[in-house]
């Protein structure tokens, strides 16, 4: 994240023309339709639990 802010202060693009090619071969293989407004945190349907072990 740390880079992709940088080159963004910069006026630089973060990926290389082959990184973004890359991303599209693996968004293809795995049916994926990220976009700007995917949130990862979306995934967690729910809170982590712990088991008490007597």
């Amino acid at each position: 994240m740390e880079g992709i802010a940088l080159h963004s202060f910069e006026g630089k693009m973060p990926f290389t023309p082959e990184t973004l090619a890359r991303s599209e071969q693996l968004e293809a293989v795995y049916g994926l339709t990220l976009t700007s407004s995917y949130r990862s945190f979306a995934l967690i349907s729910s809170p982590l639990t712990t088991t008490q072990i007597s």
